[in-house]
């Protein structure tokens, strides 16, 4: 025996979500702070590899990459909270934002820093310091280009992850913040 009242609370909660109201905001919003989060750790990336060049020792270089690696780990923790937030957003359809590539890529990000903090922990001398630091530093760059061919494609509504349709201006997401 059906129960008749369980067609209205699925229409109900299917179109609860399609609603536009004062509390959404345009997936483009959290899309371009996400970028600018993917932008900074490129600069991050780029003046800690040039601070860890000047590096006279082994453990000069080491406290240099554990602020760094605090640094890194609260920008990636912060990047995964967006990508995470963004997974809410819908268009009019109901539909979910196609997310999961770039979390994906994040939690490779923050891997990929995991393995390198405790690869420079075992660096013996400074060839074997800066042999690992320019493996981490080709390894984050490759994830750093492949998070901003994401981020393009989620804007442009290509293939990504759950399979968004249509272009990140069709959809709308919760607030992130308030004004």
């Amino acid at each position: 025996m059906k129960h008749p009242t369980l067609p209205l609370l699925f229409a109900t909660l299917l179109l609860g979500g399609c609603s536009v109201d004062a509390g959404r905001e345009p997936a483009t919003e959290p899309l371009g702070a996400l970028q600018a989060q993917v932008t900074a750790l490129q600069a991050d990336l780029a003046t800690h590899a040039t601070q860890i060049a000047g590096a006279p020792d082994v453990a000069s270089m080491m406290a240099m990459e554990a602020a760094h690696a605090g640094d890194a780990h609260t920008r990636m923790g912060s990047m995964g909270q967006d990508v995470d937030l963004m997974g809410t957003c819908s268009n009019d359809q109901g539909a979910m934002m196609g997310t999961g590539d770039m979390g994906m890529m994040v939690a490779q990000a923050m891997s990929e820093c995991d393995r390198h903090e405790a690869a420079m922990g075992q660096a013996a001398d400074m060839s074997a310091a800066m042999a690992e630091e320019d493996a981490h530093q080709s390894a984050m760059a490759a994830l750093v280009g492949q998070m901003t061919s994401a981020h393009d494609r989620m804007m442009s509504g290509g293939a990504m992850g759950s399979g968004m349709m249509g272009s990140a201006s069709t959809y709308t997401c919760p607030m992130m913040s308030q004004p």
